[in-house]
C-alpha cells in the first residue's frame, strides 16, 4: 500500500508539472525586434479561465519586460472554437477588460489575425466597445505600424 501511495504522489506531481507547462505554453511572451514590445500568439480554445491566465501573463510580462506595447495574435483562434467555448459576447468583454487594464499601465495593445468572420461575429456580439482598439489583418502589418511609430525600419545590410 505504501508503494501505491508513493506512486500516486509521483503521478500527481507529474500531472501538476504538465499543467504548469501547458499554462506557460498557452500564452507565450515573445520579445519583438521592436524595442519594448512583445508578441503573444494565441491558439486553441479560449475559456474564461484561460483568458484570465492570458491576461495575468501579459500584465506580469509587461512589468517584467518593461514593455510599452503588446501585440496579441488571434490567427490561431478559430470562430468555431470561440462559439463552442466562451462565446463572442464574453470574449468581447474580456478583450475590453484586457485593453483597459493595459491602458491603465500606459501600454498600447495591438491585435492581429482576426479573420473577417471572427471580426464580424465579435462586433455583432455587442462589440461597440471594441471600436477604439487597434487591429491589423496580419502580424506583418502590425509590426510595420510599430516600426513606423518608433521611427525604425528594417533594411538589408549594406543599403
Amino acid at each position: 500500500m505504501n508503494d501505491l501511495n508513493q506512486e500516486l504522489m509521483e503521478l500527481k506531481e507529474k500531472l501538476k508539472g504538465y499543467e504548469d507547462l501547458i499554462k506557460q505554453l498557452s500564452a507565450p511572451i515573445i520579445p519583438s525586434i521592436v524595442p519594448n514590445a512583445f508578441l503573444v500568439p494565441l491558439n486553441g480554445i479560449l475559456s474564461v479561465e484561460r483568458f484570465h491566465h492570458i491576461q495575468e501573463t501579459i500584465v506580469n510580462g509587461i512589468a517584467r519586460e518593461k514593455a510599452d506595447t503588446v501585440l496579441i495574435d488571434f490567427t490561431g483562434i478559430s470562430s468555431l472554437e470561440v462559439e463552442d467555448s466562451m462565446g463572442y459576447q464574453l470574449l468581447n468583454e474580456k478583450i475590453n477588460d484586457l485593453v483597459n487594464a493595459l491602458n491603465l499601465m500606459g501600454v498600447e495593445t495591438l491585435f492581429v489575425g482576426f479573420s473577417p468572420k471572427f471580426a464580424q461575429n465579435l462586433i455583432l456580439s455587442n462589440g461597440s466597445n471594441l471600436v477604439n482598439i487597434k487591429a491589423y489583418d496580419k502580424f506583418k502589418t502590425g509590426l510595420q505600424y510599430l516600426l513606423d511609430k518608433k521611427g525604425l525600419e528594417i533594411r538589408k545590410k549594406g543599403e
